[in-house]
């Protein structure tokens, strides 16, 4: 990636010989572009917003491709979420939660997004770089860096900035207790100690003793496990 100067010059160096297409600009195509102050649509030289209308450049060894010039269209502009995350329960604030991010196009909702930025002390967020569209926001339990989960909160972004937003998080549940296996010796379990792997799965029923701890849960029914040289126990 590399940048224009303020007259809209740009040069690449040291690429080896090669076919290549050069563009600019991001692709909205998913609805969020992280841009912070808006956007030209991702455009190939010349003048393509399709790659494959792209004219080819075929650099030779030692050679130089000049003038693969591109002309954009209009430029596009991005707007900004806030909103705060709260404890369900109580409504004190969340600080260090992840936000994660949903897209939903033609009734499907897709994950894009863990966004590296906790929240602030008072629970507060603040993204930016969104286009016209309908997302979702959630604590994003998966990032390891917090106790808490939520449902995912939707809103619209249409021609301006959204604020507002509430994550009500909820606290994860967890199950404990003792594995023990039945059928196989002490020297054994203990060689395959390393490669011990434990699961939670929401399934009806429940089996019955070493430790094991699995955070995180939403409310439910099922059984946990340990896996011993491909099977359960």
């Amino acid at each position: 990636m590399y940048t224009t100067d303020d007259r809209g010059v740009y040069r690449i160096y040291g690429l080896p010989a090669g076919r290549y297409k050069v563009s600019v600009g991001a692709d909205a195509s998913r609805g969020y572009v992280g841009g912070v102050n808006g956007y030209f649509q991702s455009t190939y030289h010349p003048d393509a917003t399709d790659p494959t209308r792209a004219t080819i450049i075929d650099l030779a060894e030692g050679g130089e491709a000049t003038n693969v010039d591109i002309r954009v269209g209009r430029y596009e502009e991005t707007y900004s979420i806030a909103g705060r995350v709260v404890d369900s329960e109580t409504g004190v604030p969340i600080a260090g939660a992840r936000i994660g991010l949903m897209i939903s196009r033609g009734g499907q909702a897709s994950t894009v997004a863990t966004f590296g930025n906790p929240t602030e002390a008072d629970g507060k967020f603040r993204l930016q770089g969104f286009t016209p569209g309908r997302y979702s926001v959630y604590v994003a339990a998966d990032s390891g860096d917090t106790e808490f989960y939520s449902d995912p909160v939707p809103f619209d972004v249409v021609d301006k900035n959204v604020s507002g937003l509430e994550i009500r998080a909820i606290h994860g549940l967890s199950i404990s207790g003792r594995s023990s296996p039945r059928t196989c010796q002490l020297k054994d379990l203990l060689q395959q100690l390393p490669g011990l792997e434990v699961s939670a799965m929401t399934l009806p029923g429940r089996r019955p003793n070493e430790p094991f701890n699995v955070t995180l849960l939403r409310p439910g029914t099922g059984w946990a496990g340990w896996k011993f040289p491909g099977q359960w126990t």
